[in-house]
């Protein structure tokens, strides 16, 4: 949607599908002027994975065929992926995440599976640990052929421009097995404000007033 003025305000559409509306001009206001913040719209996403992929007798980390998230405006993210796993209990599988330059870590990456050594699904031996992004996390592999073993990865992430998200893995140890991630994997993408930030100002004409988070 193109930009259209309207008198003192302008309409923008936005890559999500919402419309927000903010003062023509903010820095030379008028009584009764409203300034809506970009940051007050958020957007949701997923992405499922379209098909099983598999990775045989291989530790090269390779990109997800799917698992790729193209940033549609600044901002900071929550990224979170359910992956359905399975592999040879001696293969076990690692994975790891590349941002595009201007992407910052905002939090920890939140990692839960199974931890390496598990060799059935009735195993307890998890790992619940926080990494960077770029960091190599190994989860074990627990069967091949019945049922998938879960592995959960939640960050925030926040970039001043657009650029890209990518998932990565691979065999940890190479194995003829194949390593797979099934196709009811899923990732999800959400666009959030931070609350600190006021959204809606509503001028006075003197001062910018809060009205709304």
């Amino acid at each position: 949607m193109a930009k259209k003025d309207f008198g003192r305000f302008r309409i923008r559409g936005a890559p999500n599908g919402r419309i927000y509306v903010t003062a023509f001009n903010p820095s030379d206001p008028v009584k009764g002027d409203l300034w809506i913040y970009p940051e007050a719209g958020t957007g949701k996403y997923y992405i499922k994975k379209q098909a099983t992929e598999s990775v045989t007798s291989s530790t090269v980390l390779q990109n997800d065929d799917d698992f790729v998230y193209n940033f549609v405006e600044p901002g900071t993210y929550e990224v979170k992926v359910s992956l359905a796993v399975a592999g040879a209990p001696a293969a076990d599988i690692k994975i790891d995440w590349v941002a595009s330059a201007g992407a910052t870590q905002v939090t920890t990456r939140r990692c839960y599976g199974p931890a390496v050594g598990t060799t059935t699904p009735a195993d307890t031996n998890l790992r619940l640990t926080n990494h960077n992004l770029t960091t190599v996390v190994t989860y074990g592999t627990t069967e091949t052929t019945v049922g998938y073993g879960g592995i959960e990865e939640k960050f925030l992430i926040s970039t001043a421009a657009t650029g890209t998200l990518q998932m990565r893995w691979a065999q940890n140890a190479s194995s003829a097995t194949a390593t797979v991630i099934a196709s009811n994997s899923y990732m999800t993408i959400e666009r959030l404000k931070d609350i600190n930030v006021a959204a809606i100002k509503n001028h006075d004409g003197t001062t910018w007033n809060v009205i709304a988070f």
